[in-house]
């Protein structure tokens, strides 16, 4: 009878399980990754990396949205001339994600850019990630390594979860 009973109590604990609705997975918004060349180099790149900038920010929208740990989107960057803290949580709120991630790519020579990535709550205010990280070669095999390895590291630390 005893283990009837236990089945029974293990069936009836997964039916109720089901039942619950699902915790909704956070809504991270992905700011437009800003560029700037600080190499001192006589050409300036800027202006050619839109392209990479964008397809970075939707490469690792879409790695973090396919993870299934969270809802994502690609969003403008904020026109905040100070980047108070009022007009930073004012824009993170009017995402209407839950968290939101901006980075900054720094062309540091020819061969190295540096991208820091930081990944706030809500309020603006409240950094729950930050990485500093280095990646060598201005090539789009580059730049596609650059946003799988930051993907990665979003999902190891796995921020706002």
């Amino acid at each position: 009878m005893r283990p009837f009973l236990r089945a029974s109590a293990f069936a009836l604990s997964c039916l109720i399980a089901s039942a619950l609705p699902a915790a909704a997975k956070p809504l991270m918004a992905i700011a437009e990754i800003t560029y700037a060349d600080t190499s001192g180099e006589p050409a300036s790149t800027a202006g050619g990396h839109g392209p990479r900038l964008k397809a970075l920010a939707t490469q690792v929208s879409g790695a973090l949205s396919k993870s299934g740990l969270y809802d994502t989107k690609v969003v403008a960057r904020a026109n905040c001339e100070d980047w108070s803290a009022k007009c930073y949580g004012k824009w993170v709120k009017q995402t209407g994600g839950n968290l939101i991630m901006v980075a900054t790519v720094l062309k540091t020579s020819t061969l190295i850019s540096h991208m820091w990535v930081g990944i706030f709550k809500s309020d603006g205010t409240t950094r729950i990630f930050y990485r500093d990280l280095q990646f060598r070669g201005d090539t789009a095999d580059a730049w596609q390594h650059a946003g799988d390895y930051l993907a990665d590291e979003i999902l190891k630390a796995k921020p706002g979860l």
